[in-house]
């Protein structure tokens, strides 16, 4: 192999590190850009690296992704001057989510550079070795995806190496041994669907290659083995995971959402033509592709002399792509392709090596042209597909910082992010959205995120003021502070509207808040009030409409409801009253596997309330819940927030939320439920209503 072979492959991995490198500079922060996957995997890599099996975001599945993210979390906090690992991710997030993309842009190099590297070592010839190094490249939208901490860039690094061993099975003689293959195609296909469930059209192209029943039957379920083996940490929540894919499947919208049904025929015609018209070289492939295959089909002559193998190979892209269309038509996104876009090159390829054994009795020279010719449209279409589609630091990168440095001069001022966004100026918003995905480990990300941001704040009409861990009373809040930066960002100007309209909305006769617009970027839709709150007048609205404390220990004469302390409230299920485990008196309630359910109240209530329930809990597996519903499922709230906690195991669960909209028959209704399988008691619940 020669020097100038070596420098010649080296070329397009070069190409690959410095587009990703400028994609990365003008992302800037990733709490600034759309991708929001991003810090949900930043989240449960750290569960991982801690040694906890606790992932909260399981919809992909993406699980190898996110166990390679802890790998990278618990080697970069080597060397981090810090005692604690979750500290110092949750306060350095992007110093981490830096170091992960840098190492998926390297991985993918890498896969490009072996890709060449192996092709040329077996087949002696640079010109296939290097036209198939643009098989990641080709992809506008996949060359956009690899700096992205998100399935997509790992599926490409994926699809690199399953065209590797396509190419080497198809093309080469004695390469692998047969079993070899098998393992090899089972691994990358077990390893596709784990990242993605959604990549599974490409596990159909061994089925096409590999000769006989028994070897298909054997990578087929070596597939699935290993499928398994690399979601080992979501297994128990695999049904939840099968449940999110059976609603996407019976349900038109996407996420599940939607209408019931398969498909929305317009919608499924319109985004047939997206996905042909978003990225022509996989346009030009599938067509050509489409015209092979009839072709080899009619035309059985013309093909005669071609190895089995290759005709195999161009049926099995071709049928790959069908489907990966299909599916995405269901729910289009520009990105949801990317495992095919791998095989575009390979596919181009596979035709022009059907094709070239016609052209046999033709000079050398007019092969050469017309190999020449392809490279050249190649070449020039990824060029100005990058010029057109992609001009660095136009979007993100300046006008996002300018908000970002005019925050920079309010940091001690409280702020209020309206809606709660992902991609903002504010990082607080994507920590938010990643603690959100993070399992049963929110709680502590909660604690950790409320104490280096303890003046930040988010607002939804339908759900009032929050924090990290709790809803907050409006007025309590703008009686604690005299002013506030409110951040608001989105097109829907009528729905920001609304929303300040019910921030605003404190019951009052008297203008108590005055509210100014200090900053605007019409670029990335950012909005910037001043609010300022007459405190000491605010603190008077509040009133106590409603007080109710049971300490279980009285039973109503049928012995079947506790009696609170005032003798007007009755809390069901007082036959589980027990005398085991109380945190106060004699008596606590509890609650197994098989009697889940205690201290039911029904309230009557008035809209513009607000309510704060406690209840001491104890429970070994932290399980255990407060929950406020209505009637129907439009009104559903539910808390596991701690915030005190006993040497002796008692822990002080806290529920907070407004009552904002009109709820069913103006009816509320409060239980605690064991959400576990072991037993938890609970002991001393208070009710306010605040008005």
């Amino acid at each position: 192999m020669k020097i100038k072979e070596i420098i010649l492959l080296t070329i397009i991995p070069v190409i690959m590190f410095v587009l990703c490198f400028l994609f990365l500079k003008d992302i800037a922060n990733f709490y600034m850009s759309w991708f929001d996957p991003v810090y949900a995997y930043l989240f449960n890599g750290t569960n991982l690296a801690q040694g906890i099996f606790d992932i909260g975001h399981i919809d992909h599945p993406g699980t190898p992704l996110q166990i390679l993210c802890a790998i990278i979390i618990r080697i970069t906090f080597f060397f981090q001057d810090n005692s604690s690992l979750v500290e110092d991710v949750l306060y350095n997030p992007e110093h981490y989510l830096q170091v992960i993309s840098l190492i998926l842009i390297s991985l993918n190099v890498l896969a490009v550079f072996v890709l060449g590297f192996v092709i040329l070592k077996r087949t002696n010839n640079i010109k296939t070795a290097f036209f198939l190094q643009f098989t990641p490249i080709i992809s506008m939208v996949s060359m956009f995806f690899m700096p992205i901490i998100a399935c997509e860039s790992f599926l490409v690094f994926c699809g690199v190496y399953l065209v590797l061993i396509t190419f080497l099975y198809t093309y080469t003689e004695n390469t692998l041994k047969p079993r070899s293959y098998i393992l090899w195609f089972s691994f990358i296909s077990g390893l596709l669907l784990a990242i993605k469930i959604s990549s599974f059209p490409l596990i159909i192209i061994p089925l096409f290659l590999l000769k006989g029943v028994k070897n298909k039957i054997l990578y087929f379920f070596s597939t699935i083995l290993l499928f398994f083996v690399f979601i080992l940490p979501i297994i128990p929540q695999y049904a939840n995971h099968f449940n999110f894919l059976n609603n996407i499947l019976t349900h038109t919208g996407r996420y599940g959402a939607g209408a019931k049904g398969i498909i929305e025929y317009h919608l499924f015609i319109s985004n047939i033509l997206n996905i042909l018209s978003e990225e022509f070289p996989f346009t030009i492939t599938f067509f050509g592709l489409l015209i092979t295959c009839l072709l080899i089909t009619i035309k059985k002559k013309w093909f005669i002399n071609i190895d089995k193998k290759q005709k195999k190979l161009v049926w099995g892209i071709f049928i790959m792509f069908v489907i990966q269309i299909i599916i995405v038509a269901k729910h289009y996104s520009f990105h949801y392709l990317i495992p095919v876009y791998s095989f575009v090159i390979l596919g181009l390829y596979a035709i022009i090596k059907l094709y070239l054994p016609l052209f046999k009795n033709y000079p050398i020279k007019i092969k050469t042209y017309l190999l020449v010719i392809i490279a050249s449209i190649v070449l020039s279409g990824f060029t100005t597909r990058l010029y057109v589609r992609y001009h660095f630091y136009p979007n993100l990168y300046n006008p996002m910082y300018n908000t970002k440095t005019f925050l920079e001069k309010y940091n001690n001022t409280p702020k209020i992010i309206i809606p709660l966004v992902y991609g903002c100026a504010l990082k607080e918003s994507a920590l938010y959205f990643g603690m959100v995905y993070s399992g049963n480990q929110k709680t502590k990300y909660a604690q950790l995120l409320k104490k280096k941001y303890p003046d930040t704040y988010f607002f939804l009409k339908d759900r009032g003021i929050f924090d990290w861990q709790k809803n907050i009373m409006k007025n309590e809040l703008f009686s604690k502070y005299n002013q506030f930066i409110i951040y608001t960002k989105g097109s829907d100007k009528l729905a920001l509207k609304e929303n300040i309209k019910a921030l605003l909305d404190i019951n009052s006769n008297e203008n108590l808040l005055s509210l100014s617009e200090i900053y605007t970027n019409p670029i990335n839709e950012e909005t910037i009030y001043l609010l300022i709150s007459d405190t000491n007048k605010i603190k008077n609205l509040t009133s106590l409409k409603l007080d109710i404390f049971c300490n279980l220990e009285q039973l109503d004469s049928n012995k079947t409801s506790f009696v609170d302390s005032t003798r007007k409230y009755l809390f069901e299920k007082g036959n589980l009253q027990s005398s085991e485990n109380p945190y106060s008196g004699k008596y606590s309630i509890k609650l197994t596997k098989d009697l889940p359910y205690g201290l039911d109240i029904r309230l009557k209530l008035i809209q513009n309330t607000f309510f704060k329930i406690t209840v001491w809990r104890k429970s070994q597996s932290k399980n255990g819940v407060i929950v406020a519903c209505s009637n129907d499922p439009t009104f559903y709230k539910n808390s596991t927030n701690v915030i005190e906690s006993k040497s002796n195991g008692w822990e002080l669960v806290e529920l907070t939320f407004d009552i904002s909209k009109d709820i069913p028959d103006n009816e509320i209704h409060i239980y605690v439920w064991n959400n576990g399988n072991d037993v938890v008691y609970f002991d001393d619940i208070h009710i306010q209503e605040y008005y």
